[in-house]
């Protein structure tokens, strides 16, 4: 089995935010809400300055600690104002954000689908939202002047991040992994347009 790798004694710890739509304990329904919970954690065990981003859904918001309002951001795509919160996750100590748009994700049950099963409507803007809010938390536009060196990306919720961030001139490096291959968050053009993204 391998170990993970100490940072160097010369080396300086990594500012890592960790963008994910799920995390256990707070919202799962598969393994990408296991790691979001856990490698954050570990990495900070490491010695890096690892923290996590999600969504405010309803039961991330009930379970973490300390929650508190730390930037108020206006954002293409919301009408209103979207807060980033700031907490703990209980198990661990893990620092984490939580994008609170109630329009999008203060929604009971799962966060991808209605009580039906039936994907929401509106996930494309649900998540490209989300993106933006990620965007401007790696960057320092939440509880400055700390700013992300890589922002590690999962699953096609955080799959606008790396683009968005590749428009702005000092950014940080981004990450990419999938979860799960078969759920690819496709969308027509329609969609893209409404989202207002760029055309390149």
């Amino acid at each position: 089995m391998l170990q993970p790798l100490a940072p160097t004694p010369d080396a300086d710890p990594l500012r890592v935010l960790f963008a994910s739509s799920e995390a256990h304990p707070l919202i799962k329904t598969g393994g990408l809400a296991d790691v979001a919970g856990s490698l954050p954690a570990a990495l900070r065990a490491q010695g890096h300055d690892a923290r996590l981003i999600l969504p405010a859904f309803p039961s991330a918001a009930r379970g973490v600690q300390g929650a508190v309002p730390i930037a108020e951001l206006r954002l293409t795509g919301s009408k209103e104002p979207v807060r980033i919160l700031s907490g703990h996750l209980p198990a661990n100590n893990l620092p984490l954000y939580l994008v609170d748009a109630p329009a999008y994700f203060h929604r009971e049950g799962n966060p991808y689908t209605d009580v039906t099963g039936r994907d929401w409507g509106d996930n494309a803007d649900r998540f490209a939202l989300f993106c933006r809010a990620v965007v401007e938390v790696a960057l320092g536009s939440g509880d400055t002047p700390w700013r992300a060196d890589i922002v590690h990306c999962n699953d096609w919720q955080t799959g606008l991040i790396p683009p968005l961030l590749a428009l702005q001139a000092h950014r940080p490096a981004t990450v990419f992994t999938i979860h799960n291959l078969a759920y690819q968050g496709l969308f027509d053009q329609l969609a893209y347009r409404r989202l207002k993204l760029p055309a390149q």
